[in-house]
């Protein structure tokens, strides 16, 4: 997309980055997202970055990665990916994956992201096996009965 402005989220940005989680009626993960980001913005996990996404001086995209765990150095996942409802389709969330996968490639071994089965995350399913994830586990009915968690992977 045109106009499109990637930078490193800051702690003013967080009114606009819920914004982007309310148009998606992302109910269930906003109480987990304000803890992440209060966390985040107070510098509670300083390996993780958050990036935004804007377009005509709005944040209209949030996302970013965080490392596995202390003891693996080279594994990391993406988190928090969302595009604003209005913004959908229009190829911001592929540059902003693309974006992460630059900053991370030189130094990672292996990339994941999960996301669920149901047609809420069919979008950014796509996406990720576009951008080169696989599926590599499925958790059977971890959102509930009938909701799947797919965990993706990709190697560098």
């Amino acid at each position: 997309m045109k106009g499109l402005t990637i930078r490193k989220a800051q702690a003013k940005d967080q009114d606009s980055i819920f914004e982007i989680f309310e148009s998606q009626d992302a109910k269930l993960d906003i109480p987990y997202a304000r803890k992440y980001f209060d966390d985040y913005f107070n510098n509670v996990n300083p390996d993780d970055m958050v990036f935004i996404g804007i377009v005509d001086d709005l944040t209209v995209a949030v996302t970013g990665y965080f490392p596995d765990s202390y003891e693996i150095d080279d594994v990391y996942w993406l988190n928090w990916h969302y595009t604003h409802k209005n913004y959908e389709g229009k190829g911001i969330g592929g540059k902003l994956l693309d974006h992460v996968i630059k900053m991370l490639s030189p130094k990672i071994r292996k990339f994941y992201v999960s996301t669920g089965s149901g047609l809420f995350n069919q979008r950014a399913l796509n996406l990720y096996l576009k951008k080169g994830f696989r599926i590599e586990a499925v958790l059977r009915d971890y959102y509930g009965k009938g909701e799947d968690q797919i965990v993706l992977g990709m190697e560098f």
